[in-house]
């Protein structure tokens, strides 16, 4: 499918004039996936951020305290400890 891929684009880039027939260069370069786990929020995140938004308590009033003034409470402590980096920006 690639290969072909590739073969379309050449054939419609030498149409178009874009491209000429005699020389074509190919980078070779591998791109690492952005999938490690340090890149990615888990299942187990993912619910415990559900329960922590869909509570409609004093743990509202510390969030919003600490995404706008950067106060740390003790309930706010414990979640982020629980999340890693990516789970803490979907939060």
């Amino acid at each position: 499918m690639i290969s072909e891929f590739f073969y379309f684009t050449v054939k419609k880039g030498q149409e178009l004039n874009l491209i000429s027939n005699k020389v074509i260069g190919i980078d070779g370069t591998f791109l690492k996936a952005n999938a490690e786990i340090n890149n990615r929020a888990s299942q187990k995140e993912i619910n415990l951020l559900e329960k922590t938004i869909k509570k409609k308590n004093s743990l509202q009033k510390d969030l919003k305290n600490y995404f706008e003034n950067k106060i740390k409470t003790s309930k706010i402590n414990k979640i982020l400890k629980k999340l890693n980096n990516p789970t803490k920006k979907l939060l």
